[in-house]
């Protein structure tokens, strides 16, 4: 509701400036025979009304980028940030810098062991509350986009692989096959299909993930 209310006074200011505006432009009607010159020169120069649109354009996108900015925050309060720093504590404590490193090296035609997997599942279950999202719109949008990433990855990861001869470590489904068998066959070519979809999610995963660790940096101080 407070966002309703705070949305509804720009509004209004805005329109109080353009009524004064228009009634300062009323009141002075050489403004406005200048603006007619201006009107037509432009007219007669392509190239400076051409500037003039480019000029226009950038900054309109630099007061959009502003507004952008300030209602991402609207609504977060010095105690809603504190959380935030909680909640992001929390999740970089569950899905380590390492972890995610591994996965951005690692190829899937190799085996792994399960302790890397291991708090992505973890994330992926566990943190679906609301106790675990951000009260920062902009920092929540880049955590429900590692979600998801993390989400599709394990799903893959799950009907993709099992447990090796060792079984702290695992490996995709037909690499026994491979190991013995010449390239070439369909079970060959869905191994080489299932280790680059793997690493297309894994990679997938890696830049959700650094990009929530850049914006939270530039929005929690202190973290």
């Amino acid at each position: 509701m407070r966002r309703f209310w705070v949305a509804t006074r720009w509004i209004w200011a805005g329109l109080a400036a353009l009524a004064l505006l228009l009634g300062l432009l009323a009141d002075f009607s050489p403004a406005l025979d200048v603006a007619g010159d201006v009107g037509e020169w432009l007219g007669d120069h392509p190239e400076a009304r051409i500037a003039v649109i480019v000029i226009a354009a950038l900054v309109l996108a630099v007061v959009l980028i502003l507004l952008g900015r300030r209602t991402a925050t609207w609504g977060t309060s010095a105690g809603h940030r504190d959380a935030d720093q909680e909640t992001y504590k929390d999740l970089i404590e569950l899905l380590p810098r390492n972890v995610i490193e591994f996965f951005r090296e690692h190829d899937f035609g190799n085996s792994w062991s399960g302790q890397f997997p291991r708090p992505v599942y973890e994330f992926v279950e566990t943190r679906k509350a609301v106790e675990y999202k951000f009260h920062d719109r902009a920092i929540e949008r880049k955590r429900e986009r590692l979600h998801a990433a993390c989400e599709a990855f394990v799903d893959k990861l799950a009907g993709y692989s099992h447990p090796g001869h060792n079984s702290e470590f695992f490996e995709l489904n037909e690499k026994e096959w491979v190991r013995s068998n010449p390239p070439g066959d369909e079970t060959y070519r869905r191994f080489e299909a299932h280790r680059q979809e793997l690493g297309e999610l894994a990679d997938a995963m890696v830049v959700s993930y650094d990009e929530l660790v850049e914006v939270a940096r530039k929005r929690l101080p202190g973290i």
